[in-house]
Order: C-alpha cells, then structure tokens, then sequence
C-alpha cells in the first residue's frame, strides 16, 4: 500500500514499479503462487488522480471522518501482481 497526504499522478507508476520488484522477489524467494493486490491511501484525492488509481487496478482508501472508506466501482477488478 501506497500512502500519501495528497497522491499524484507520478505516485501510480511509481508504485507499480515496487510492486512489481516485490512480485520478482517473492517469486525468487518464497512463495511463487503468491499474489499481490495494490492500494493506495490518500486524505485527499483529486478526482481524476482517484480515477487513473482505479483503472491502474488500486485499491483508492481515502479518509471519511474517523473512519477509512474503501472506494471502488461495482465493476472494478484489482490488478493482481
């Protein structure tokens, strides 16, 4: 999970990238089969930067009062890596 105060755009491929070199390490070095299935977390997300996460396949955890609120279309299916 990426968390940010205020995600950007170069924040998504940036952490893709960990993602995949986490991906490469898990292969070499425990459990092949395993997946991983990415987040980001901001306080404050713009619209469109929530949008490019989601079809990116992130998971978009945003703030809501004293809680976090998991935002996704109906539709979405993460990205698995």
């Amino acid at each position: 999970m990426e968390v940010k105060a205020k995600p950007r755009e170069g924040d998504i491929p940036h952490h893709i990238t960990r993602l995949n070199i986490l991906r490469e390490h898990i292969k070499q070095h425990k459990k092949p089969d395993k997946k991983i299935i990415g987040a980001i977390t901001g306080a404050i997300f713009d619209k469109e930067i929530k949008a490019n996460a989601i079809e990116a396949g992130f998971y978009t955890i945003t703030q809501s009062g004293d809680t976090l609120k998991i935002g996704v279309p109906a539709d979405f299916q993460p990205r698995i890596f």
